[in-house]
C-alpha cells in the first residue's frame, strides 16, 4: 500500500512567452501559438504518446505558483469587480470560486463577506477550472474532447493521482526547466470488454481512477496533464500530485465501504423519496511492515489523521485498483507486533465526497 503527500496545486503561476511558437497539434499539424499563450506540442511521429509543454531559452516560468496552465476557460460567471452594484442572485468569480449574492451590495470582497450571520454573498465552490484541485472527489473540472493542465510543483514529486476520471485515456509528461522530456506516459482506461455478447450490447466501460508513478526527480519540472474523451465531454475530480511513501505490503481482504451521504424518507402513506448526495468510501486494511520501519510508516500515519492524502494499492492484480484509491485521511490505525521479523498495521482511511 503506498500514501501520496499531495502538494498545494492552487497557487497562480504561469510562462511569460514573447514571441510566438510553432508546435504540432493533435492531427499532427504545424500550428503557431501566438506570443504570450501557453504552447503544448504532440510527437508527430507518435500522436499516441503523452504532449508536453513546449519551452524553450527565451520563455520565463514562473516560480511562484504551481498552476501554470489550463485549457478551461474561467467563465462561470463574471469576475468580480469593486466599482459593480451587485443584486441578490448575481454572480462573480473571485479568486478561482463562484459567489451568488445573498445581498444588494458594492465593494464587499466575496472571500470576507461570506461568513457570519448576515453574509453578502454565498459560497458555491471552486470554478469549473479548478474543481479538480478543491479536494472534493465528486467536484469535477470538464470540458469538451480534451483538458490540459500544466502544473510546476517546485518540489520533487514521484507520483500523480487521479479520482473520478470520465475519460478514454490520461496522458501525463514531464520537461525539465529546459523544456528536454523526461517522463511521458498514456494510460487507456478504456475497460477491455470480455464476451461477444458485451461488444454488441454492454456500453464502453472505463476505469475511474489512475496512478502514474516514477515520476523523474526534477523540483523545476513542468507536468503537462491531458484527459481525452474524443466527441464527449471529458472530466476528472481530483489531481493529486506529490511524493510517495510505502507503508508496507498489503494483505488479502481489504475492506472498501460505501459511506452514503444521500437521504431517503418514507412518509406515513409509505411514499418514498430521495435527495442524492455525493457518497464517498471507507477502506479498511492490513498492512504488512518490517520491524525495521514500522516506526517510520507509524509516523507517516500520524501527520495524515489531521491532513488529506491520496491512497492507492495493488492486491496482484491492476484490476483492484480503482476499489482501493481514494483521496481522505488516517481515520484510525492499529499496530500488532506480530513476529521478530515483522509487524500488521490495521488502517482505516475515510475518503472525502
Amino acid at each position: 500500500m503506498k500514501v501520496i503527500a499531495p502538494y498545494d496545486l492552487t497557487t497562480d503561476g504561469g510562462i511569460a512567452r514573447p514571441s510566438p511558437k510553432n508546435v504540432y497539434d493533435s492531427t499532427g499539424t504545424l500550428v503557431t501559438v501566438p506570443a504570450g499563450q501557453v504552447a503544448i506540442t504532440y510527437d508527430p511521429s507518435n500522436l499516441d504518446a503523452a504532449p508536453w509543454v513546449a519551452i524553450d531559452g527565451t520563455d520565463v516560468v514562473s516560480t511562484t505558483g504551481a498552476f501554470v496552465y489550463s485549457n478551461l476557460p474561467e467563465n462561470d460567471a463574471p469576475a468580480w469587480s469593486a466599482a459593480t452594484a451587485y443584486a441578490v442572485g448575481d454572480k462573480c468569480v473571485r479568486l478561482h470560486r463562484v459567489y451568488e449574492a445573498q445581498q444588494a451590495s458594492t465593494n464587499k470582497p466575496p472571500e470576507t463577506n461570506s461568513s457570519g450571520t448576515a453574509p453578502a454573498w454565498l459560497d458555491l465552490g471552486a470554478t469549473n477550472q479548478r474543481a479538480c484541485l478543491d479536494l472534493i472527489v465528486g467536484s469535477t473540472s470538464s470540458g469538451p474532447d480534451r483538458l490540459f493542465f500544466v502544473f510546476r510543483p517546485g518540489k520533487f514529486a514521484s507520483a500523480l493521482e487521479l479520482l473520478n476520471i470520465d475519460a478514454n485515456d490520461v496522458r501525463v509528461s514531464m520537461v525539465d526547466e529546459n523544456g528536454v522530456a523526461r517522463y511521458q506516459q498514456t494510460k487507456d482506461l478504456r475497460i477491455k470488454k470480455r464476451t461477444f455478447t458485451d461488444w454488441f450490447f454492454k456500453p464502453v466501460e472505463r476505469k475511474t481512477s489512475a496512478v502514474f508513478e516514477g515520476l523523474p526527480f526534477y523540483s523545476k519540472g513542468l507536468i503537462t496533464l491531458t484527459i481525452t474523451k474524443a466527441g464527449s465531454t471529458a472530466s476528472v475530480g481530483e489531481v493529486l500530485i506529490g511524493r510517495t511513501y510505502k507503508v508496507g505490503k498489503l494483505q488479502w481482504e481489504p475492506e472498501i465501504r460505501g459511506l452514503r451521504y444521500s437521504k431517503i424518507t418514507t412518509d406515513d402513506f409509505g411514499r418514498t423519496t430521495f435527495l442524492k448526495r455525493r457518497d464517498a468510501k471507507e477502506i479498511t486494511a492490513d498492512v504488512m511492515v518490517d520491524n525495521d520501519v514500522v516506526e517510520e510508516a507509524t509516523r507517516v500515519l500520524d501527520i495524515y489523521t489531521t491532513q488529506p492524502l491520496g491512497i492507492y494499492a495493488d492486491v496482484g492484480s491492476n484490476k483492484f485498483g480503482g476499489l482501493l484509491t481514494a483521496l481522505g485521511f488516517v481515520s484510525d490505525y492499529r499496530t500488532v507486533l506480530k513476529s521478530p521479523a515483522g509487524s500488521l498495521i490495521n488502517i482505516k482511511i475515510q475518503g472525502f465526497v
